[in-house]
């Protein structure tokens, strides 16, 4: 089991239920603090930068708030022969987003950003994820569902999606919303968190 450094208070910059579990599942207590920003501004960049810019904005606008503590930011997105794929507007831009994935393989890339005691650590983490053929009919119904509606690339690789991955290639917490063995290995590099004995 993991731990937060006694000195430490560590705060999850998101409201992301997907990576409240992940790092709760690992046994560290942390505090949320969603990070209020507007993510279209940052729209244009490279897919790689994107990542890294919004996991740093977000961390940044928490820890201006709350000196001393740990602050991990983090951004996932979808990117399909170079077209970033967010969250959808409405149920006909999810089926638009999923009639694209279909068959195909696409890229989910995750950042994040810690920021603590005046040090700054990005990195960015990318995972093939392969879709298997999808009917219309089963596109429509697990846009019925809701599921894709606060998704990147409208599917949860967590949930109902999880049908339709043929295969992963490389990290799945990443897919799911945070490179859970990357970040955990940076927030132990810079005395976060510790492993308890």
């Amino acid at each position: 089991m993991l731990s937060v450094a006694p000195a430490k208070k560590l705060v999850l910059a998101s409201s992301s239920p997907r990576r409240r579990e992940l790092l709760s599942m690992c046994g560290l207590a942390f505090d949320i603090k969603a990070a209020d920003i507007d993510e279209d501004s940052f729209l244009g960049r490279a897919p790689e930068r994107l990542v890294r810019d919004l996991s740093f904005e977000k961390a940044a606008t928490i820890a201006r708030h709350i000196p001393g503590a740990a602050v991990l930011g983090a951004d996932t997105i979808v990117v399909l022969d170079g077209e970033i794929l967010g969250k959808p507007k409405d149920k006909a831009d999810a089926a638009a987003m999923l009639q694209k994935l279909q068959g195909r393989t696409h890229s989910v890339i995750g950042g994040f950003t810690i920021l603590s005691d005046g040090e700054r650590l990005t990195e960015t983490c990318e995972t093939k994820v392969s879709f298997i053929k999808l009917t219309p009919q089963e596109i429509n119904a697990y846009v019925a569902t809701g599921e894709p509606m606060d998704k990147a690339g409208a599917y949860g690789a967590q949930g109902i999606g999880a049908s339709f991955v043929d295969k992963i290639e490389g990290s799945y917490t990443n897919v799911v919303g945070l490179p859970l063995k990357e970040c955990l290995a940076a927030l132990r590099r810079l005395g976060i968190v510790k492993v308890n004995s």
